[in-house]
């Protein structure tokens, strides 16, 4: 399976982190910047493998995030998002390349 490239914004909202995809409108939320790693990729992850399970590309149902999204992406600080390890039963997890900025 080709890797996914996906841009995310992370944001802070009542207290909550927010990590949303620009390419694939996919969004999770965490009160930790460490939780909300694991939770923003088992949310994608879950859209990836259910397109497989449906016969379609990875991530082909989801549309790109609105333009408002795209822009603050454009004009955020540079972050790393550690890809954590995550699978489903014995299906692996496709590659993740995350280019993530704060806003």
């Amino acid at each position: 399976m080709e890797p996914i490239e996906l841009r995310v914004l992370l944001t802070t909202e009542d207290g909550w982190w927010v990590a949303r995809g620009v390419e694939h409108d996919v969004a999770a939320c965490a009160q930790s910047i460490e939780d909300l790693q694991y939770e923003f990729e088992r949310v994608l992850m879950t859209h990836v493998f259910l397109d497989l399970d449906h016969g379609v590309a990875p991530l082909s149902t989801v549309p790109p995030a609105p333009p408002d999204v795209q822009e603050r992406w454009a004009r955020g600080m540079a972050a790393s998002m550690k890809r954590p390890h995550l699978s489903v039963g014995s299906r692996p997890a496709p590659e993740l390349r995350t280019d993530a900025r704060v806003f």
